[in-house]
């Protein structure tokens, strides 16, 4: 343990670097090159420096540089309502470190960038969210993002110790690329709903990527969209230790959630009045009785009226939602707290059921009665998937195109710098449910400053060798960050979606779209794509009445020749029309599925 814990506080002198900060008077391309923090000298102060009375970016196109092997204090939050860039300088050494400064009165700002416009691209960042005195925030988050339709790319970064969450969204028809992040120690000391990685907030979500990422000892949402999401994928992602419900994807319409691992989520329980009122779930499908806490859920498209834009024309049978090749794991030790909790506990709390005309068939009490006494045991996770999502996936009449397989609980093996972190977890839990607050802080800074950092990162690879070549596309389960020869073959070979495969060394001297192979097909057919230019692209498959049914790849692509296997298994058999869009280009043709 001693080895991976790099980390080092740096006091506020040292961690003076003397770089000369470059003007900002350079051309619209330039690159920005913002030296380390110095005195009262702040990076908000910098980027500030570059911004109008609005918000708006001065110098829209310019990228920010920060040096590596220095620290950046930030002494408010970055308000943006327009382009901001800020990246690494190229390297391997400790990335730049991006923590709040102390303010004159001991107080430090609790947000990092506030974006209210326009896209927002950070890369190679170490963003810690406790300042220097080690003082805790209370709700600290790093990235929160009003603007519509804004591109959020978030690639290589590092966010830790936030204790409200990483990345909150608010805007509408926002479009999210996170890839190859780190999430670690995102804990509240009194609420474990505190510290999640990216939420959205009744909002309508187009496009979320959460990809090769690692999620390691936070207290929440890995990913919780809990408006309209029109395309999310959830891929090669290792969440380990999580006090509540990892992924709570209520209204998804396109989702591929593919060759994760889930290791010891959901360690909090839950107890019946908080199922009751949905602390954790909904309960709006009317045959489930109480809200299950799982690792995967998802609700009806009726499950809060507004949720769904009212332009959005979906059906339940034009949902499509893949669950597929992951693997999930409750070690003995946690299951063992479970059951030694329920036979101690003394707390007796009370219950308003809703709806007294459905058996109850769970513990702790089955009496149709609209309202009881019960004792405040801990409800464990009820598997994978709770009761209604098992419903959903499998009822084909209503939700056809629903599909879960090779689904695992398996113990993955993780280092036993892991699965030593379940005791500091259990005692929080043990704290935060006799409420004793400020809660245990559960993180793998217990026992050192705060304001100290990880450095190598400590990816999570793992002993299991038949779930190193267990994905849907051959490779490892989780974060291929932990096997590097791994996640460079899958790069190479397409990367973001598994149905593609990338011809090397081609770059096509214009944008085309070929017709399908076979057509028509039963139930697979193949769609070759050809991109002049890198940019962000998307190929989606519509019905005769011009209604999305499926996203076959939506992202960012650089410029090649790509071909996509597209699998149709679970659609009738008709007319189809399939479009390749990229910026300003748009090709669409017709297929034909012929079962």
């Amino acid at each position: 343990m001693k080895a991976i814990l790099t980390g080092v506080l740096i006091s506020a002198v040292a961690m003076i670097t003397f770089v000369p900060r470059q003007t900002f008077a350079q051309a619209a391309s330039d690159t920005v090159w913002v030296g380390p923090s110095m005195g009262n000298a702040s990076l908000s102060d910098y980027i500030g420096a570059d911004t109008t009375s609005t918000g708006a970016r001065a110098n829209p196109n310019a990228i920010y540089a920060l040096y590596r092997d220095s620290v950046y204090f930030f002494t408010g939050q970055i308000n943006s309502d327009g382009n901001l860039t800020i990246v690494a300088q190229p390297g391997t050494s400790t990335p730049p470190v991006i923590a709040p400064a102390v303010l004159s009165d001991g107080s430090s700002p609790g947000t990092f960038i506030n974006s209210d416009g326009g896209n927002l691209t950070l890369k190679g960042l170490y963003l810690l969210g406790v300042p220097v005195s080690n003082n805790y925030l209370g709700w600290g988050d790093a990235i929160v993002v009003n603007g519509d339709s804004s591109d959020v790319v978030v690639d290589s970064c590092v966010f830790d110790q936030w204790s409200d969450g990483a990345m909150d969204s608010f805007g509408s028809w926002e479009n999210f690329y996170i890839t190859n992040c780190y999430f670690l120690n995102d804990i509240h000391a009194s609420s474990y709903f505190g510290g999640h990685d990216w939420e959205s907030h009744g909002n309508p979500v187009d496009t979320l990527y959460i990809v090769n990422n690692t999620m390691f000892n936070n207290n929440s949402y890995a990913d919780v969209p809990t408006g309209y999401v029109n395309f999310e994928r959830f891929e090669h992602n290792t969440v380990a230790l999580t006090q509540v419900n990892p992924m709570n994807d209520f209204l998804g319409t396109n989702d591929i959630i593919a060759n994760n691992i889930f290791y010891s989520t959901l360690m909090v329980g839950q107890q019946i009045d908080e199922a009751y009122a949905e602390w954790y779930d909904t309960i709006f499908y009317k045959s489930f009785a109480w809200s299950e806490s799982s690792t995967i859920s998802t609700d009806t498209l009726g499950i809060a009226p507004g949720f769904v834009p009212s332009n959005i024309h979906m059906t339940e049978a034009m949902r499509t939602y893949e669950v597929l090749n992951n693997a999930y794991y409750w070690p003995a030790k946690i299951q063992n707290f479970w059951t030694a909790y329920n036979d101690t506990v003394t707390k007796m709390v009370k219950v308003s059921y809703q709806d007294s005309s459905v058996n109850l068939n769970h513990p702790p009490n089955d009496t149709l009665v609209d309202t009881a006494t019960v004792k405040a045991i801990l409800i464990p996770p009820q598997g994978f998937m709770n009761g209604r999502t098992q419903h959903m996936f499998a009822d084909k009449a209503e939700w056809p195109n629903f599909m879960a397989a090779n689904n695992d609980s398996v113990d993955p093996g993780f280092p036993s710098f892991v699965s030593d972190q379940v005791d500091s977890a259990i005692k929080y839990v043990e704290n935060i449910r006799a409420n004793l607050y400020p809660g245990y802080m559960w993180d793998y800074t217990q026992g050192k400053p705060m304001f100290s950092w990880l450095w190598p990162l400590p990816y999570l690879p793992y002993s299991n060798t038949t779930l190193q070549s267990a994905g849907t596309d051959g490779y490892a389960l989780g974060d291929l960050n932990a096997y590097p020869s791994q996640l460079a073959q899958w790069e190479a070979a397409g990367g973001l979606a598994t149905n593609v495969r990338k011809t090397p060394n081609v770059v096509p001297s214009e944008f085309n779209l070929s017709q399908n192979y076979p057509n028509p097909f039963n139930p697979s057919t193949n769609i070759q794509v050809s991109l002049k230019q890198p940019g962000q692209m998307s190929l989606k498959i519509y019905n005769v009445l011009g209604q999305l049914v499926k996203v076959v790849d939506q992202g960012y692509r650089s410029a090649g020749q790509y071909d996509f296997s597209v699998n149709m298994s679970t659609f009738s058999s008709g007319v189809y029309f399939y479009t390749l869009h990229q910026g300003s280009n748009m090709i669409t043709k017709k297929m034909l599925l012929l079962k």
